[in-house]
């Protein structure tokens, strides 16, 4: 779905489907945040082996624990959900334990490296990272600008010599045009028939890969910031020329059109 959701397909049926009345109601429900807070300092009462629910302290809100470790993943709940908030648990201490100033959990252990060099120190750092990161482009959204009194339209992505830049600083669709672009519905496909009907020799067909199609298709690619998904798709359409190349040249030693195989 995260895929889907990234293709211009289905950003261009957003503006013309509409969902039905209950499913809209189900997806605000799913979307409802609480207010905005500022940093507040919450404190709770949590006996040795109670067993009954926890909530969280936060008004406006729901969240409960009822795990057995409650204290420990109250503290694991406030981490992630509540970026700024303080959580004192009066059975440790009067005051809050350490934080980690990467992933936010309170230990006693917090500040230590050895703490910071675990897996999931790291893993909810770059959760914690990518929440801020979201907060920052909400506040920025807010922002208006204006000239003489005018207010300036604001746009979520634009076309800046050939390359597409999203508010989200995300290259993913940048690297999907170029690869589309390049595929062989576009470039590599005209140039790959043409030199195929005209006999061209394998090592001659590269040159013009080279000169021209990897031209096309990494064009930016110095600024990308790519994920092992798309870094996979630019490898497989790498190897889909190789395989179409070395096939023809195959049947240029053989003349056999078992070996044949059509632009990919």
């Amino acid at each position: 779905m995260p895929v889907h959701q990234k293709r211009d397909r289905c950003k261009n049926g957003r503006n013309t489907y509409v969902p039905p009345l209950p499913v809209m109601e189900r997806i605000a429900a799913a979307q409802a945040e609480p207010p905005e807070r500022g940093e507040s300092t919450y404190r709770m009462s949590i006996p040795k082996g109670h067993t009954g629910e926890v909530v969280c302290p936060v008004d406006g809100y729901f969240a409960s624990i009822v795990k057995k470790e409650k204290r420990k993943y109250l503290r694991k709940h406030f981490r992630l959900r509540h970026l700024e908030d303080t959580i004192i648990i009066e059975e440790v201490g009067p005051l809050p334990l350490p934080r980690c100033n990467l992933c936010g959990f309170f230990s006693k252990t917090a500040s230590t490296l050895r703490h910071q060099g675990t897996a999931e120190c790291g893993k909810f750092a770059e959760k914690r990272h990518q929440k801020f990161q979201q907060k920052r482009q909400e506040l920025a959204r807010e922002m208006s600008f204006n000239v003489n009194g005018e207010n300036i339209d604001k746009v979520s992505e634009f076309t800046y010599l050939g390359r597409i830049l999203e508010e989200t600083d995300d290259d993913e669709r940048a690297a999907n045009r170029q690869l589309t672009r390049a595929s062989s519905r576009a470039r590599w496909g005209r140039i790959a028939r043409i030199l195929t009907i005209d006999g061209a020799s394998p090592r001659g067909m590269g040159y013009f890969y080279k000169a021209i199609i990897q031209t096309v298709l990494l064009y930016g690619s110095e600024s990308w910031t790519l994920t092992g998904r798309m870094i996979g798709r630019l490898r497989s359409f790498h190897h889909r020329v190789a395989r179409y190349i070395s096939h023809w040249q195959a049947y240029q030693r053989t003349r056999g059109w078992n070996l044949f195989l059509p632009p990919c």
